[in-house]
């Protein structure tokens, strides 16, 4: 049976109809000489072929990514190591910010600890932003891939937490009405910040453990 598209409404038809059965625009069979066609053994044939390789692509795109090795490779350690450093690098300038926004709660001075928890804010945004796309090879071994995965997950979260709590600081300071009282929450909002990221560090601690690292390994990745 050969079907065509209405040249009005484009509703797929049968070419037996005198006239398109939604908009009722009439037509003969010599109006769709360029867009007929036929539901044949050919076309049925091509179609379900296109089906079948769609769902085959969509059912291996979900299928579980194959078991880690349980034994890390001969460059196991060395990849570890990198990785381990690289994270703590990331890590280290939010850290920083936090140093001097903490430093700034010793004095009254609510501009300046604006601007700190500022420049806190864009520091940790970048640092979780970075650790979000980090990439751990299988190369580690079930173990340390498992441990520092799970480290890496933390430490995204915590420090997404700490730009988030910077971010609060900044509207805090904002609608801050200079009082002892006042200054003295903001002090212990600024202090608590320390504390936010205390899981990741313990992951970190863990997976050099899990892994061997030593400081003569992170050394050695420092001189390279």
């Amino acid at each position: 049976m050969t079907y065509a598209a209405c040249p009005n409404c484009k509703e797929i038809m049968s070419l037996r109809k005198k006239f398109c059965s939604k908009c009722e625009t009439a037509f003969t069979a010599t109006t769709f000489d360029n867009s007929q066609f036929e539901f044949n053994a050919f076309n049925i044939g091509a179609l379900v072929l296109v089906l079948f390789v769609f769902v085959t692509t969509w059912v291996m795109s979900d299928s579980p990514a194959p078991p880690l090795p349980e034994k890390p490779s001969a460059t196991g350690k060395t990849d570890a190591t990198a990785i381990y450093y690289i994270l703590t690098m990331m890590i280290n300038q939010c850290d920083q910010s936090n140093a001097t926004l903490i430093a700034t709660s010793s004095s009254d001075d609510l501009g300046d600890a604006y601007y700190a928890a500022h420049a806190m804010e864009v520091a940790c945004t970048a640092t979780y932003a970075t650790i979000e796309r980090l990439k751990i090879p299988t190369s580690l071994g079930r173990k340390v891939h498992e441990s520092l995965s799970k480290t890496v997950k933390i430490c995204e979260n915590e420090y997404k937490n700490r730009a988030f709590t910077a971010s609060r600081l900044q509207d805090m300071i904002n609608v801050c009405v200079p009082s002892v009282e006042n200054i003295a929450e903001l002090r212990g909002v600024i202090t608590a910040t320390s504390d936010d990221t205390i899981l990741c560090s313990i992951g970190l601690a863990n997976t050099a453990k899990t892994a061997g690292i030593t400081q003569a390994d992170l050394a050695m990745v420092k001189i390279k």
